[in-house]
């Protein structure tokens, strides 16, 4: 059983959280193309990439919710989705301004500010999901390695008691 909630639960997690992660790298390189491409069509494909970004994310997040149940998982989940509202909330405002060329520089203050710094709490946030996965499959895998061993230890008895009573028969035919 616990080598199955490693393979079919903790690691898919994992998978996830990297998805949210490669998610939120994509959303920052959107922003900073926003900002540095004059060409709307290349503007409009990265706030398309940006839209298609969030979107996942919001998918990813109800797996979360719908599979993480231990006390401490739901906490930081619930922590994350918490650094998630705050970076959304500028990312909305930084999406409002930085379509408008008058507001380049307010975009950009507003990107290398605040929005960066939501963004690096979001990121640590749910990095902290994946170290704890990582922690608990880790501690997982140590208990599936005492079992392997104990059944292990268990084959190796029985093998020589089989032996012992073989041996025994054998003794008592001849």
């Amino acid at each position: 059983a616990t080598i199955e909630k490693i393979i079919h639960d903790r690691y898919p997690k994992t998978v996830i959280v990297n998805t949210l992660i490669d998610n939120l790298n994509q959303v920052a390189r959107s922003n900073r193309n926003i900002l540095l491409w004059n060409d709307p069509q290349k503007i409009e494909a990265e706030l398309v990439a940006i839209s298609d970004a969030r979107a996942a994310n919001t998918t990813e997040y109800k797996k979360l919710e719908d599979t993480v149940k231990s006390e401490t998982g739901i906490k930081i989940l619930t922590e994350a989705t918490a650094k998630r509202a705050v970076f959304a909330t500028l990312l909305d405002r930084f999406l409002a301004i930085a379509k408008d060329p008058a507001q380049k520089e307010a975009a950009t203050t507003l990107l290398m500010g605040d929005l960066r710094d939501a963004q690096l709490e979001k990121k640590k946030s749910i990095s902290a999901l994946i170290q704890f996965q990582s922690d608990t499959m880790t501690k997982e895998g140590k208990a599936a390695d005492q079992l392997a061993d104990s059944a292990q230890n268990l084959i190796a008895i029985m093998s020589i008691a089989a032996l012992l009573i073989a041996l025994f028969v054998a003794w008592l035919i001849v």
